[in-house]
C-alpha cells in the first residue's frame, strides 16, 4: 500500500528503485496505492510528478489496471489510486466500486 501526501517531494519516487531488483528477477509485482495525488486520467500529464510516475511505469513495463475515475466530485473526475502490475495477463478482474 502506498500513499503520497500532497506537495510531497519528488524524491518519494525513489521508492521505486526497489522495482529494479524485482524486474531483474522477473518476479511478480502488484502495487496498490490510495490517493497518490496524481491524476492518471490526464493524457498530457501536465503535472511533473505524474509524468515521472508514468515514465517509471514505462521503464519497468508496469500496467495500471484501473482506467476509470476513482474520485468523482460534482465538478471533476480523477484517477488518483494505483493498482499496477508487471503481469497484467494474470489479473482476472479489476475495477472501481462506487458508493452512492
Amino acid at each position: 500500500m502506498w500513499y503520497r501526501p500532497p506537495n510531497s517531494s519528488r524524491d518519494l519516487l525513489n521508492l521505486f528503485e526497489d522495482i529494479e531488483r524485482i524486474d531483474a528477477e522477473d518476479s511478480e509485482l502488484y502495487l496498490v496505492g490510495t490517493d497518490i495525488n496524481c491524476n492518471l486520467l490526464l493524457q498530457d500529464y501536465d503535472n511533473t510528478y505524474t509524468s515521472d510516475l508514468v515514465n517509471i511505469f514505462d521503464i519497468y513495463d508496469l500496467t495500471q489496471m484501473i482506467t476509470e475515475p476513482t474520485r468523482i466530485t460534482p465538478v471533476s473526475q480523477t484517477l488518483i489510486d494505483l493498482c499496477i502490475t508487471n503481469h497484467p495477463e494474470k489479473n482476472c478482474t479489476s475495477g472501481v466500486l462506487l458508493w452512492v
